[in-house]
This record gives structure tokens, C-alpha cells and sequence, in this order.
């Protein structure tokens, strides 16, 4: 199995796109980049036709309604990776 087809690791150094790691990785876990990533991901339909800057203060909003603990400054940048690919980047392929 080459590199490319591997099991994924869901440790901070492996959750990679495209060379770079997931922005602000050592301030949150990988769970809750995960989670931020999903949020985004799933607002993407409700907001097709929308930029991330136009619909960030309610994506904020919604991150702080879940009852999360960390601030959105440590996963706005994966919110916004997940809202812009719509989740296709791969990175988190295992687990959503």
C-alpha cells in the first residue's frame, strides 16, 4: 500500500492538506478540528451561495450554541477549510 492509500493517522501531524497541516493545530485538539470542520462542512448547503466572510459571525455563533469549549479563534481556520471545500479536502476521509 503506497502513501497515498494508507490508513490515515488522526494525530495533529498527519491531518494534512496538501503539505500544510490544518490550520491552528496546536491549540485544539484533533476531535475538536474535526468537529469545527464538520460544522463548516454542513453549513455549506445552507449557505451555497454565500463567501466564509459573509456568513462568519453566524458560524461563530452556532461553534459557541453547541456548548463548545474552544474559542473560535483556535478553529475558525477549520471551519472555514471545511465550509470551502464543502469537505471534500480528505483530510478528515475517516470518521465524519
Amino acid at each position: 500500500m503506497d502513501a497515498v492509500d494508507g490508513p490515515r493517522d488522526d494525530s495533529v501531524e498527519e491531518i494534512a492538506l496538501g503539505g500544510e497541516h490544518v490550520p491552528n493545530p496546536e491549540f485544539a485538539s484533533p476531535e475538536v478540528l474535526r468537529r469545527a470542520f464538520r460544522l463548516g462542512k454542513r453549513s455549506r448547503e445552507e449557505f451555497d451561495l454565500w463567501s466564509f466572510a459573509e456568513v462568519e459571525a453566524e458560524l461563530r455563533r452556532a461553534w459557541m450554541l453547541n456548548g463548545e469549549t474552544a474559542e473560535w479563534a483556535e478553529v475558525r481556520d477549520s471551519v472555514r477549510l471545511g465550509f470551502e471545500t464543502g469537505g471534500d479536502s480528505g483530510i478528515f476521509e475517516s470518521g465524519l
